[in-house]
C-alpha cells in the first residue's frame, strides 16, 4: 500500500474555530495542507532518517512551503484582486519514527473570521513530521 503517509488533521473542537469560513478570502485550511503536503513528499519521500540531514531537511520544508504560501499569496491578489493578504508562519518538526509519541500545541489569539492554521502529520518508514502553517491576514 502507501509507505508514505499524511495525515491532514484538526481536533474536532478546533474545527470549528473559525466562523464559518464565509469571509471571502478567509484561511484556507484545504489549500494549504495541499502545500505542505507536496513540499513534505518531495523533501522527504524515500528518505531514511538521518540525524545529520535533520536540520537540512527541516529549513527546506519550512523555506519551500513559505515559498509556495508566497506564491500562492500572488496568486489570490491577481485572482481576487480584493482578496486577503497573509503573513504566514511555518512550524516543522521531525523525528525518527520509532513509535515514540509525537505531540505539538499551539495558542493563538486573532481574528477568527479570517485568520486560521492548519496541521499536518507526515510519516515515512522511518521518518515522521508535524508541519503547522498559522495564516494571518496582514
Amino acid at each position: 500500500f502507501f509507505k508514505n503517509r499524511c495525515i491532514c488533521s484538526l481536533p474536532l473542537h478546533l474545527q470549528t474555530a473559525m466562523d464559518d469560513g464565509d469571509e471571502e478570502g478567509a484561511f484556507a485550511p484545504e489549500e494549504v495542507q495541499a502545500i505542505i503536503t507536496k513540499v513534505l513528499n518531495n523533501c522527504l519521500s524515500g528518505q531514511t532518517f538521518v540525524h545529520g540531514k535533520v536540520t537540512q531537511w527541516v529549513s527546506t520544508i519550512v523555506e519551500n512551503c513559505l515559498k509556495e504560501l508566497a506564491v500562492s499569496n500572488d496568486d489570490n491578489q491577481k485572482n481576487n484582486g480584493a482578496g486577503l493578504k497573509f503573513k504566514y508562519v511555518v512550524n516543522c518538526a521531525l523525528q525518527q519514527k520509532t513509535g515514540a509519541g509525537m505531540q505539538q500545541a499551539c495558542c493563538h489569539y486573532w481574528d477568527k473570521a479570517t485568520d486560521g492554521f492548519t496541521f499536518v502529520k507526515w510519516e515515512g518508514d522511518s521518518i515522521q513530521a508535524h508541519c503547522v502553517v498559522y495564516g494571518v491576514v496582514v
